[in-house]
């Protein structure tokens, strides 16, 4: 196995560890920005953005392992998720955000859940 593979590799199965973290937050998230907001919930939804984009940096890195064989990741697809979500975060729209969060990223985390664990 080449080096690059053997990094790629070592990356999925930090983002799979670090990805069932996300999935589990993500619910009280989404309750707080729905109408819910405390003090910390800006806070919150900046750390868990900054997890988030850690995430796609992995999965772009990981692409060309991840499509090897076979599409398992539509990568327009997560685009437009994460412009749909930066878009609702510019605007201040935290319902809007939530339901993005809900909708699209929740599905972007379960699906990369499911690669990292078959590809490790």
């Amino acid at each position: 196995m080449d080096v690059l593979r053997q990094r790629q590799i070592e990356a999925l199965t930090e983002l799979y560890s670090y990805n069932k973290k996300m999935l589990e937050a993500l619910p009280s998230l989404v309750w707080e920005l729905e109408d819910n907001m405390q003090s910390n919930t800006l806070s919150y939804l900046n750390s868990f953005l900054e997890g988030l984009n850690w995430e796609i940096q992995v999965t772009n890195r990981c692409l060309n392992y991840i499509n090897e064989d076979k599409i398992r990741l539509n990568k327009m697809q997560v685009s437009n998720t994460m412009d749909q979500l930066n878009r609702t975060i510019l605007a201040d729209e935290y319902i809007a955000v939530a339901e993005v969060l809900q909708n699209g990223v929740e599905a972007y985390l379960k699906d990369m859940q499911e690669i990292a664990k078959e590809l490790i």
